[in-house]
């Protein structure tokens, strides 16, 4: 588009604004922008809608330039929210354009991280008049061209034969070519010693696609007849969604070329390789997984294990100040670790909302490790003499401009109180049963610790230049965190000042694990 066509749409569009939107009105056109600490600006037009939003209308050719001049219309946001005190509900940008070739992925990528709400028309104009005569919204790419993410649900195909384990790779690599699914990642594993009834396996994880794809993946293999429940059935869009990760892999007809199978997770997949011992033969990485240059094998197993935010038990991240979007991530993507916590999950809520508003410079690391059940955990903790099985988590914050760093370490510790559960008490083995049942299908852990005699604790520790100033324990009471002035006693004085009753608990819990 040639300026001086920019400047004959914008001119026909400050007399006829009702053909970007019905209500508009126009407030000046060239809108000048002051801005104190940069160069100033002008808006092509800067309208208000019915809702009395600010709406900043820019016409932009689509060349390489694309990307610089979405900067420029942020900014030009930025600064109206700082003279007017807008909130960024009261900002929407509208984009006219005659073509976007070149201007879409710029676009899409900013509609996804955007804090304002952010249009694209394409306008088709009339070549002997040049006015504009219709109007096209333009959708912005799927985020999953711009988001790496792993499906939650993943598969593990079993073999009694490394022959056919090499036959089922590529016979899956054609299903998923045939239907154009190109991201996914397959792990060959050998059990240890490559022993047992089935000592060859694969672990598939598909990259994380919309609900309309999936279904149209599960229509192109010919898989609608295991499409049974409908979305009504689901509370939420993310078990619906999980259901049909679950029929797409179903679909994928692997039965024939198998010996048997497994669902799979984050979850499933660390135990498998870290608890289980199995060891990675190979790996292959298809489409987005194998092209991105940065995406060694670390990383891959990383969101393999669903520490990206994937996995119910574990997460680890990183950043810093310059990375607020990172942040946002981390906050985001942690929950999913916390949901059964909410103490825990409250004060680190706290602490990263605290880090994002931060204008200080710091680094920040996040490590969580949250199992779904604090019984289970403590069970396994002291069978296999682990510690490593408790719930914990560990931030540690670090500012470089004042020498500070701050650890704050969620761990778990004796309340002092004698366990009062059944599994602690008693031989009757319905009544154990049913307190498992209960305690797997409501896991409120924070709860069932209090009456198991434990807690779940917080501690700040404080260094400047490396010497420790503090060391506390911490809880978040109405959203403010205060010090507990008390010292709570370690899981291991727990263990003898209840011996008889958490060999009871050992000896109940083998029982009824013993059973499956």
């Amino acid at each position: 588009m040639a300026k001086q066509l920019e400047h004959l749409i914008r001119d026909w569009l400050v007399n006829n604004p009702d053909f970007i939107e019905n209500g508009l009105q126009v407030i000046e056109k060239e809108y000048y922008l002051p801005d104190p600490i940069g160069s100033n600006g002008f808006i092509d037009i800067l309208c208000k809608d019915i809702y009395n939003n600010f709406v900043i209308i820019e016409i932009k050719r689509s060349d390489p330039a694309a990307r610089q001049a979405f900067t420029e219309v942020f900014k030009y946001a930025e600064l109206i929210q700082n003279i007017y005190n807008a909130r960024n509900s009261e900002i929407r940008i509208i984009i006219v354009s005659t073509h976007w070739d070149q201007m879409i992925r710029a676009f899409s990528h900013l509609c996804f991280k955007s804090n304002f709400s952010l249009t694209g028309l394409q306008i088709f104009i009339d070549e002997e008049s040049n006015v504009p005569v219709a109007k096209e919204e333009i959708l912005p790419i799927s985020s999953r061209a711009i988001s790496r993410k792993f499906m939650s649900s993943q598969i593990i195909y079993l073999f009694c034969h490394h022959e056919k384990r090499i036959c089922a790779n590529s016979v899956l690599t054609k299903n998923l070519s045939s239907i154009n699914f190109l991201d996914y990642v397959t792990v060959d594993l050998n059990s240890p010693n490559k022993t047992g009834f089935y000592p060859y396996a694969i672990n598939v994880a598909f990259q994380k696609v919309s609900k309309i794809e999936l279904l149209k993946f599960i229509t192109l293999l010919k898989g609608e007849k295991q499409l049974d429940m409908t979305e009504k059935e689901f509370e939420t869009e993310d078990e619906y969604l999980n259901y049909l990760e679950q029929v797409f892999i179903i679909s994928l007809e692997m039965h024939d070329h198998i010996d048997s199978m497994e669902s799979s997770s984050g979850e499933k997949f660390e135990s498998v390789i870290g608890v289980q011992n199995w060891e990675i033969e190979s790996i292959k990485k298809s489409g987005i997984f194998s092209s991105d240059p940065r995406y060694a094998e670390a990383l891959l197993l990383k969101e393999l294990k669903g520490h990206d935010g994937n996995s119910s038990n574990k997460f680890v991240g990183f950043s810093e100040s310059n990375q607020k979007e990172r942040i946002n991530e981390i906050y985001s993507e942690c929950q999913n670790s916390l949901s059964h916590t909410p103490h825990w999950q409250s004060f680190i809520n706290f602490i990263l909302s605290q880090v994002i508003s931060s204008k200080e410079k710091y680094k920040i690391i996040i490590d969580i490790y949250n199992p779904d059940s604090i019984i289970t955990a403590l069970y396994f903790s002291l069978t296999k003499g682990n510690p490593d099985y408790l719930p914990k988590f560990l931030i540690i914050i670090d500012y470089p401009d004042t020498e500070k760093t701050e650890f704050y370490c969620g761990d778990i510790h004796s309340s002092g109180k004698k366990p009062k559960m059944t599994m602690f008490s008693s031989d009757n083995m319905d009544e154990i049963s049913d307190e498992i049942f209960s305690l797997h299908l409501f896991p409120e852990n924070e709860t069932v610790a209090t009456k198991m005699g434990l807690i779940y604790t917080i501690k700040k520790t404080v260094y400047i230049k490396s010497v420790e100033i503090s060391d506390k324990f911490i809880v978040l009471k109405k959203n403010t965190p205060e010090y507990v002035n008390r010292q709570y006693h370690s899981i291991e004085h727990y263990i003898m000042s209840n011996k008889d009753e958490v060999s009871k608990m050992i000896k109940n819990l083998s029982n009824i694990y013993g059973e499956f």
